[in-house]
């Protein structure tokens, strides 16, 4: 588990003062965090509080309208050819481009991250296997369902070995018990081998077990930002309660709301 209390030299992430404007709306207002090496933080909160843009605004997927990001101390913007190479971004709603078939879109994303040919086909043995996807790698898109298409670009986040993961609602679209179990297994695994993560869901109780911290978003700014643990003291739920991480969310959500 990462130190929260670790210095600027563990610090993967640093996000300072983000803002982003859409045409009638501020997605985002002065969201400033730190993610630290090998430490796993949950971004959570209600629908439109700004995940996803925060989450894109770190994976250099859009512009901030204000503020700033630092990527291994890198500028997200500036230096971001340098920043992908060592990450990897999983959006919601996956974009799989022209290639006809999720093995070809696969062996596209091996040849970005420069894995060997050896290397990819390993890999893409053990990640297929264990998400029950091999049968299904050399058929056309159209005979996907979404979910085995989102077990797709799961194997996608997963096949290059980098320090730093970003996933947008990983646990989302349509993929079953089975696909949960395996994709909790390899953030568990990512883990273990010091990587960092940061990832957004609604699965609460996921996000209570996965999490090293957790970062609450209502209505584009950091409400609370903890452990699992110090969400659930600071909203004052009891012990007793069945789902606290569940409790906590509501408990404060709602108090922001009437303030």
């Amino acid at each position: 588990m990462a130190d929260p209390e670790a210095g600027s030299n563990d610090r993967v992430i640093q996000a300072v003062g983000l803002r982003k404007k859409y045409p009638g709306v501020e997605a985002l207002r002065g969201v400033s965090l730190d993610v630290h090496k090998g430490e796993i933080l949950c971004i959570i909160g209600p629908n439109g509080a700004g995940k996803t843009t925060l989450l894109y605004l770190l994976g250099g997927v859009v512009f901030a309208s204000a503020g700033h990001v630092t990527v291994f101390g890198l500028h997200r913007w500036k230096e971001n050819f340098e920043i992908r190479r060592r990450s990897v971004v999983l959006p919601a709603l996956p974009i799989f481009g022209s290639s006809p078939t999720p093995y070809e879109y696969l062996r596209f994303l091996a040849q970005i991250y420069s894995l060997s040919k050896e290397t990819f086909l390993a890999r893409l043995r053990q990640l297929a296997a264990e998400m029950s996807l091999s049968p299904h790698l050399n058929k056309p898109w159209s005979a996907l369902s979404p979910g085995l298409a989102k077990k797709v670009a799961l194997i996608g986040c997963f096949l290059p070995e980098v320090p730093l993961r970003i996933l947008d609602e990983p646990f989302a679209g349509g993929i079953d018990p089975l696909g949960m179990e395996v994709l909790y297994g390899w953030m568990r695994e990512a883990h273990e081998r010091g990587e960092t993560l940061v990832f957004s869901t609604q699965v609460l109780d996921q996000a209570q077990h996965l999490a090293d911290r957790i970062a609450l978003l209502h209505e584009g700014r950091v409400l609370a930002l903890g452990s699992p643990g110090e969400l659930i003291e600071k909203a004052q739920v009891p012990s007793t309660d069945p789902r606290p991480l569940a409790r906590a969310f509501l408990t404060l959500t709602r108090t922001e709301a009437k303030e």
